[in-house]
């Protein structure tokens, strides 16, 4: 009976060790490599270099999964873009450059959906995106997310107000206006 019994505690453990090892991930360069490919953050700040946010992004597959959550934002609609260079200097953060992608406005992988701010200051959005890659982003001068000042057109012009089609402005921009807060995802 003692038999039985250390020889099913020795299966047990063997099993139990199994199990352990399937659960521990491997070391190395190439799996932290993966890993930082699989996900990015970034801090929200304004002109005044007060924390405003946050941003996630979390690639799955061929989407990345991007979470904003923001607050002491003026209410209304903002245009909302990743743009090249993950740089945010006070206080009109200039240096991040344009938009990410070769593109015209409204089809920049950088442009992204409108930020809604509520009247108490407060956002939050939530959304999928094939436009870009986490390793994208994160190439060597990182990225940077910008909230702008204004509603983004995404240079959706009518003919009828425009019968030439949108101007250089509108289609670099959306008309946005100017960056209000920006974070540098890393």
């Amino acid at each position: 009976m003692r038999h039985r019994r250390s020889i099913a505690a020795l299966g047990a453990a063997a099993v139990a060790g199994l199990g352990l090892m399937q659960l521990v991930p491997t070391t190395g360069a190439a799996t932290g490599q993966a890993a930082a490919n699989k996900e990015a953050r970034g801090v929200i700040r304004g002109a005044d270099g007060k924390v405003l946010g946050a941003i996630t992004l979390e690639q799955d597959g061929k989407v990345v999964k991007v979470d904003i959550r923001a607050r002491g934002l003026p209410n209304g609609f903002h245009g909302l873009h990743l743009h090249a260079i993950g740089s945010c200097k006070r206080p009109d953060f200039m240096s991040a450059g344009g938009h990410v992608g070769p593109n015209t406005h409204s089809q920049h992988p950088g442009d992204l959906p409108s930020l809604l701010v509520n009247s108490n200051g407060r956002a939050r959005l939530a959304f999928e995106s094939d436009h870009f890659s986490i390793r994208g982003i994160k190439d060597a001068d990182s990225s940077a997310l910008i909230i702008h000042a204004g509603t983004d057109n995404f240079a959706n012009i009518p003919p009828r107000y425009a019968p030439a089609g949108p101007d250089a402005t509108t289609l670099a921009t959306g008309d946005s206006g100017g960056r209000i807060a920006c974070a540098v995802i890393r």
